[in-house]
Formats: C-alpha cells, structure tokens, sequence
C-alpha cells in the first residue's frame, strides 16, 4: 500500500513538474512566438492550427507565394510558417522546424541574435554550415517515414524528470519533517 502511495505520488509530481517546464519554456520564448504569431498573421493572413506542439501557419496566401522560391518553412518560438500549404504535410519538413522550436525553448529570446551571429560567422549560409541549421538538417535526414514526427528532446525530458524528482523530495522532506 505505502508502495503504491509513493509511485502514485511521484507520479503526480512528474506531471507537475512536466507542466512547469511547459510553462517556464513557454514563457521563456514567449517574445520570439509572439513575433511569430505577428508575423504568421501579418504575412499569410491565415490563421494557426495547433499541431505537434507548435502553432503551423499554412495559408499560401498573403505574400508566401513570393517567399516559398527562398524558403520552405521559418519558426519563431512556438510557430512554423510554412509558405505553401502542402509544405506543413511534410514530415521531414516539420521535423527540421520541431528541431528549432526546441532551440527556442533552450536559448529563449537570445535564440534570434545568436542565429544572426552565426549566421554572420558562416558567412551567409542557412544550410548545414550555419550551426543552428546542422542539428535541424541532421534531425531531417535522421527522419524515417512512418516514425513519429514529434520526438521529445532528451534535455526537455530530462528538466521534466528533475524538477518532478525535486518536487517530489521537496515535499517529502516537508512531510517527514512533522513527524
């Protein structure tokens, strides 16, 4: 009984711990989605579907039909701009942009300067000499058809397990400490 209490217990701080790191790397890159939000409704006069995590905006209308010949997709904190709808089915794709939605949960609003700075180091290039687009592109090449699109990243997994684990001995310490 005392066995199934703990697992329970730890199970719940798990789940809370999960959903403060959701909310503190929500807010954390809170201004670059907001950018993109702007951006996603400024440029494709379309509106967001929430999908794998992100909010994927995939009109093709606004100016997208000019700026899908340079890019297929661009992401700023929670959101993927894809400039063609057909660009938002397409796993590979999706999979690269998931790629820097969590580098955006890592470096926060520090992510755009530090991307503008190496891309000034690789000397203008976006493709696997930028250092931010090789892990993207490695994520992309990485990918099998039929596997799943979304897969979480170790470091996420591992802030949700300790700060579950901590409030979980926290409250522990707490309880035993009546006693």
């Amino acid at each position: 009984m005392f066995l199934e209490i703990m697992m329970l217990f730890f199970g719940i701080c798990l789940v809370i711990g999960q959903t403060v790191v959701f909310v503190l790397t929500f807010v954390w890159t809170l201004p670059n989605t907001l950018i993109g939000l702007f951006t996603g409704f400024f440029l494709t006069f379309g509106r967001p579907k929430w999908k794998y995590g992100c909010w994927i905006f995939a009109s093709g209308k606004g100016i997208s039909k000019y700026i899908k010949n340079h890019a297929l997709a661009i992401t700023f904190g929670y959101v993927v701009i894809c400039w063609e709808p057909k660009t938002s089915k397409d796993k590979r794709v999706l999979v690269h942009e998931k790629h820097h939605v969590s580098q955006y949960k890592i470096l926060g609003p520090f992510f755009l300067p530090i991307y503008a700075f190496l891309l000034i180091l690789s000397k203008g290039s976006q493709g696997t000499d930028h250092p931010l687009e090789r892990g993207a592109y490695e994520k992309m090449d990485e990918y099998v058809e039929g596997h799943a699109v979304v897969k979480k990243d170790v470091l996420y997994d591992v802030l949700h397990a300790a700060l579950g684990f901590l409030l979980a001995i926290s409250t522990l310490i707490y309880l035993v400490s009546f006693f």
